[in-house]
């Protein structure tokens, strides 16, 4: 099974009322990793690239924008634990039955540098046809 196989499932995909779409995420990599160390995660819906402070993530119970992460240095993300992310869809997509959906994650390693004070970073892109569920 390689590493992005579990990072989600697009038939766990819903749509919401609100132009949301949310489902349940978990990191493409083998090992947990502190919450700062998500240096990137952007979405595509379809062929439109979303702005990055528009994805969310619920932690214990609060959205926030994916941007918020990097100053999370005390969490992390467990590598079993899935975490639900919100992505806001337009009005053509709400009414699609289906959609490509393209997740694209950087993963800052915190022990591993390619030269002094530059961290490595792990880019890993999974995608999916979500099949909505409403």
């Amino acid at each position: 099974m390689s590493l992005t196989a579990h990072v989600f499932r697009a038939t766990d995909a819903r749509v919401h009322q609100d132009g949301y779409l949310e489902l349940w995420v978990g990191i493409p990599w083998f090992r947990s990793l502190k919450l700062s160390s998500i240096i990137r995660l952007q979405a595509k819906v379809s062929d439109q690239q979303l702005a990055p402070d528009l994805v969310h993530i619920n932690l214990d119970g609060s959205w926030h924008p994916i941007s918020d992460l990097k100053e999370m240095s005390k969490d992390e993300w467990f590598v079993q634990d899935l975490k639900q992310i919100r992505i806001p869809l337009s009005e053509d997509h709400m009414a699609d039955q289906n959609f490509e959906l393209e997740l694209d994650f950087g993963l800052m390693m915190p022990n591993l540098f390619m030269a002094p004070q530059k961290p490595v970073v792990i880019d890993s892109t999974v995608s999916a046809t979500v099949e909505l569920a409403r």
